[in-house]
């Protein structure tokens, strides 16, 4: 749906931050690519990135300081509520529709930015 839009923005959907931080500053430390980094082509290098998990927003925040771009991290900010999956990531505004709206806001700020550099 977003690429027919032409938009163009990494997604990723992490499960388990930990390892990966700890693998991007130990690749940091060590001078070397770090795994998440080797998931990128030259063409989404530097692109607005959007990255969910079930867990808090905030887990995922260094995101955008390694890509070098704007990030909008999607999460469970809030905890209790029960339901099924559909209706849990509709109201964590983690489901389809809320995903594509984080990436239009993302590529957004990014343009803006682009724009005051000119």
């Amino acid at each position: 749906m977003l690429l027919d839009e032409g938009l163009r923005v990494n997604v990723f959907n992490i499960t388990g931050p930990g390892p990966l931080f700890r693998d991007y500053h130990e690749s940091r430390r060590l001078g070397k690519v770090c795994h998440l980094e080797s998931l990128l082509g030259v063409e989404e290098q530097g692109a607005p990135a959007v990255t969910l998990i079930d867990d808090h927003p905030h887990a995922l925040a260094w995101i955008g300081g390694l890509l070098g771009s704007f990030v909008h991290p999607l999460g469970v900010a809030r905890f209790g509520q029960s339901g099924n999956l559909i209706d849990l990531y509709r109201e964590y505004g983690l489901d389809a529709a809320a995903i594509a709206e984080a990436c239009r806001s993302v590529r957004d700020r990014s343009l803006d930015r682009e724009r005051q550099g000119d």
